[in-house]
């Protein structure tokens, strides 16, 4: 299925019009239009990313520019199928339901690791890796402090 195809038959499978697409993506009207005609193939990625999420399909489909399904490479000479990308897909979209995927599973989480910048009073910048609950704590205290009322 061609990429035009593709956003015009979800569009509409989705019972969405046009103009919907065209206001949840940050385009005209005529640009969807010729999204869906094949006058304009190439997109921003921010417009890709937008038009996913009110098509509810993956980026890598709308990338795409032909009937060959994109498959990424595991283990530099395996593939996934289409049905074990849609499971990986369908994992990254439910973040709440991963632990539970997880212990089913039997698969141990890997720690992430989130590498930080911090402006000092000098001017320079401190470099900093911080684990999951680490970088949360610190987000939830930035957000406190954006949320706290100014006093001076």
């Amino acid at each position: 299925m061609q990429i035009q195809d593709l956003l015009k038959n979800r569009r509409i499978e989705l019972g969405l019009t046009m103009k919907e697409v065209a206001n949840a993506v940050g385009v005209s009207e005529a640009t969807v239009s010729r999204w869906e005609s094949g006058e304009i193939a190439n997109m921003k990625r921010s417009r890709i990313y937008s038009l996913s999420k009110i098509l509810k399909i993956s980026p890598i489909q709308i990338m795409q520019s032909d009937d060959r399904a994109i498959m990424p490479k595991i283990l530099d000479k395996d593939f996934i199928s289409q049905h074990e990308y849609k499971i990986v897909d369908a994992y990254r979209s439910k973040p709440d339901m991963q632990q539970a995927v997880d212990t089913l599973l039997g698969v141990q989480r890997e720690q992430n690791l989130h590498i930080v910048r911090k402006a000092a009073r000098n001017g320079k910048y401190e470099v900093f890796t911080l684990t999951d609950e680490e970088y949360n704590q610190m987000k939830a205290a930035d957000e406190a402090l954006e949320d706290a009322p100014d006093y001076i």
